[in-house]
């Protein structure tokens, strides 16, 4: 079971990974393609180095419960978390495609008008 994350891998035997989306300090963001549904879907992974440190990945799976619990029209939909044989912590959602909230913000003076924020 590889849990490699290169463009173009196989990830989780499942989703093969289709590009880097961002990357941050708690992890990595993928797009990616649920292979035996033929959808698209967000991964996000645990940096390695972050691995070894139970309370991050502590931190992770209290996300992934949260994410799980969340049902909202403008949330992302959790569709599965999971720890791979070598230890990655990750979390797959539905795949959104459009801006993130910060390129909205910077577009609009740094903040949302209420009735874009609803």
């Amino acid at each position: 079971m590889s849990s490699e994350c290169a463009v173009g891998s196989i990830f989780e035997e499942s989703y093969e990974i289709l590009e880097l989306i961002s990357e941050g300090g708690f992890g990595r963001l993928f797009k990616a393609r649920q292979i035996s549904l033929d959808r698209l879907v967000a991964i996000k992974i645990l940096h390695p180095e972050l691995l070894g440190d139970q309370e991050n990945r502590a931190r992770f799976k209290i996300e992934g419960r949260i994410l799980a619990n969340l049902n909202h029209p403008n949330i992302a939909q959790f569709l599965h978390f999971g720890i791979t044989a070598d230890k990655r912590a990750y979390i797959v959602m539905e795949y959104l495609n459009g801006f993130s909230l910060s390129d909205v913000c910077k577009k609009n003076g740094g903040r949302l008008s209420p009735e874009r924020s609803m």
